[in-house]
């Protein structure tokens, strides 16, 4: 679940849902398969995360928060389990989808003015920055040997 909302405009409800659905969910997933798994069964989980838990993303503190908090669980989770539970958080940047057609943007400020409307926020985010980490621009995470972006 997304956001393009200041940190300010955003309200509690919308705060627990975007942690229910990114945080919580992808927890509560983990344990059910952890609880369940025979022995000598290899595990290899991949929990999506994103670009926004390694570097601030305007108007996404809670979007943000939510995978830092998913990488905080999953990074201890990763020293927990067996070597037979392999964990994966790939951290996409930019991805083409209909969530900016699908969402009110809310405002940036109290007062909005013409250099800071919807329009600018909205066209802002969808072009691509090239600040954020390629798919190939990547490094071995030692504890997994898994490939994480950097």
């Amino acid at each position: 679940l997304g956001q393009l909302s200041s940190a300010i405009s955003s309200n509690e409800e919308q705060n627990r849902q975007i942690m229910e659905v990114n945080y919580w969910g992808p927890v509560r997933l983990a344990q059910n398969i952890l609880l369940r798994k025979q022995r000598r069964q290899n595990i290899h989980l991949v929990m999506t995360s994103s670009v926004a838990a390694k570097m601030a993303i305007p108007l996404s503190s809670t979007y943000a928060a939510s995978k830092h908090a998913l990488h905080g669980y999953f990074t201890s989770l990763r020293t927990e389990c067996e070597d037979d539970v392999r964990i994966d958080l790939p951290c996409p940047g930019p991805v083409d989808t209909n969530f900016l057609q699908n969402i009110s943007i809310s405002p940036t400020k109290a007062n909005d003015n013409d250099n800071n409307n919807h329009d600018n926020v909205a066209n802002s985010v969808k072009k691509e920055d090239t600040s954020f980490p390629k798919s190939s621009d990547t490094d071995t995470d030692s504890s997994s040997g898994s490939k994480m972006p950097v």
